[in-house]
């Protein structure tokens, strides 16, 4: 059976959940009747050990199998080129929440500084020993900051291609599960 890699991620959560449920189903504890034969009680503890041991065998395929499915989506990440798409993604997120610290700053304005510092002169002209000596102003510019959104707008469009060459591979990129692995998880409802 062939499976895209999206399905095949699918796959391995949904085996994951089953297999958390699977486990919470193995007891080494039943509840008996107290007014049962010790012959009723025998056979049902045969039963319960055969039950017992067909879903512990059960969990160890599914984690085999998921293990196999998990190592098959990584070679096919590798060999596609996904994990280079992933960081470059990764890194070009990192860019763009550099660029996002500056884009809603306040750029220089010489008439606000030059008021801010006429303030200035005037309160430690006037022998105050509270005013502050000196002031924070920006000193980007318009350009500057039209230059910071375009870099921002190519970053975001650089990361949509790297999306939309994802899904492509994640489609178009397909793994094998062999016909004994397909038959446990049809058996289990799990494709």
């Amino acid at each position: 059976m062939d499976l895209s890699l999206k399905k095949a991620r699918k796959l391995e959560a949904k085996i994951a959940t089953f297999i958390n449920q699977k486990k919470t189903e193995l007891n080494t504890q039943e509840s008996i009747r107290l007014s049962s034969d010790i012959t009723a009680v025998t056979t049902q503890v045969g039963e319960f050990r055969t039950t017992f041991f067909d879903n512990l065998k059960l969990v160890n395929n599914l984690i085999t199998i998921r293990q196999e499915i998990r190592d098959q989506i990584s070679e096919a990440n590798f060999n596609t080129g996904i994990d280079n798409l992933i960081s470059n993604k990764v890194l070009l997120e990192n860019k763009i929440a550099v660029l996002n610290a500056f884009v809603g700053h306040n750029i220089y304005d010489q008439g606000e500084v030059e008021d801010v510092l006429a303030l200035g002169k005037k309160q430690l002209e006037g022998g105050s020993h509270y005013v502050r000596t000196s002031t924070e102003i920006s000193f980007l510019n318009q350009v500057d900051k039209d230059k910071i959104r375009t870099d921002k707008q190519s970053l975001q469009k650089e990361i949509e291609a790297i999306e939309d060459k994802l899904a492509e591979l994640n489609y178009s990129s397909k793994l094998k599960l062999n016909s004994i692995t397909t038959k446990l998880l049809q058996d289990n409802n799990l494709i």
